[in-house]
């Protein structure tokens, strides 16, 4: 497939969509970083609502990974699909285990995992080389990586301590910003992807791996039920609705598709048969249905031709009259 470099006016949009995302993303991060520090004691230990978000984000990433396997099959989607299916899954899966557990090791351990196996698998974009690649690579990375992350909280000698004296572990901290680092790389893969082809599904993961990287880089800020924790995980949940956009700008994007060539036959179809049934030979009863959608069934430049032919032969009767 020969790729053509986008037109100037386009890269220009391209560099100032991309440009207002990462404005937006540094803009909300550094707010909740100032509301942080104003409201520092404040904290809010709501276990009900804490598990409403995590699963309304889990069940939305479950149907997007879901859309992007049927949009993978139509060769639609962004321009490297598996990436996100697997990652969606598996941080989805993890997350809403998260959310229906109790505050403790396995609590922050699920997360953790689910930030950090979410960005391993994302950031695969940057082996892949096409839009359908990678299934074999990431099928097994996300068994391996689910299979850590559920069987580990049940083997106490090989268990990772999360919390200690009411703070995060290193090895929290580590799972959370590694994670995030390789979101925001997949951030800027999916980046390059939309200034080689255009496609703007590739800029609207961008942004959705850059909410969940910084997200999970405001980690480290946080304590438990306390504001910044509650900031990164409103974040979370943001990046998860840009997901869904996706989702909903697809299932319009294809139903009116679908629609338009019944449209096309429902509007063309009785006057064109009412041509043919005169004897006109199937290109002039086209042209006599007098619908644009027809024309398009045929090849262009004859129409074109014979236009131009008929407008020499009137100019030169005028000439003559």
């Amino acid at each position: 497939m020969i790729e053509t470099k986008p037109p100037k006016s386009k890269g220009s949009a391209a560099l100032a969509w991309i440009a207002a995302s990462f404005l937006f993303s540094v803009c909300v991060h550094a707010l909740g970083v100032l509301l942080a520090q104003s409201w520092s004691d404040w904290r809010m230990a709501n276990e009900p609502l804490h598990s409403f978000m995590e699963t309304s984000g889990g069940v939305i990433g479950l149907g997007v990974s879901l859309l992007l396997v049927v949009m993978d099959r139509l060769g639609r989607g962004t321009s490297c699909n598996s990436p996100l299916v697997f990652g969606l899954v598996v941080m989805s899966v993890l997350d809403t285990l998260h959310a229906v557990v109790p505050p403790g090791e396995s609590f922050v351990w699920l997360h953790s995992m689910a930030t950090f196996a979410g960005g391993a698998l994302f950031a695969t974009v940057l082996l892949i080389k096409s839009r359908s690649g990678g299934y074999r690579l990431n099928l097994a990375a996300s068994v391996v990586l689910m299979g850590v992350a559920v069987a580990l909280p049940y083997a106490p000698s090989f268990a990772i301590k999360m919390v200690s004296e009411g703070s995060f572990t290193p090895a929290a901290i580590f799972l959370n910003i590694g994670g995030g680092a390789l979101m925001l790389a997949a951030a800027l893969k999916y980046t390059h992807h939309y200034f080689r082809t255009q496609n703007t599904d590739d800029l609207l993961f961008a942004v959705h791996c850059l909410l969940f990287g910084g997200a999970a880089i405001m980690f480290e800020q946080s304590q438990l039920w306390d504001f910044s924790w509650w900031w990164w995980h409103g974040l979370r949940l943001i990046a998860y609705v840009v997901a869904l956009s996706f989702a909903i700008q697809s299932m319009l994007q294809l139903q009116l598709e679908a629609r338009q060539p019944a449209i096309g036959r429902a509007h063309v179809g009785p006057r064109l048969g009412e041509e043919q049934s005169r004897g006109t030979s199937p290109r002039d009863a086209l042209r006599a249905a007098g619908d644009g959608r027809a024309h398009a069934l045929l090849d262009r430049r004859p129409l074109r031709e014979d236009h131009r032919r008929e407008r020499r032969v009137l100019s030169s009767e005028r000439l003559h009259a």
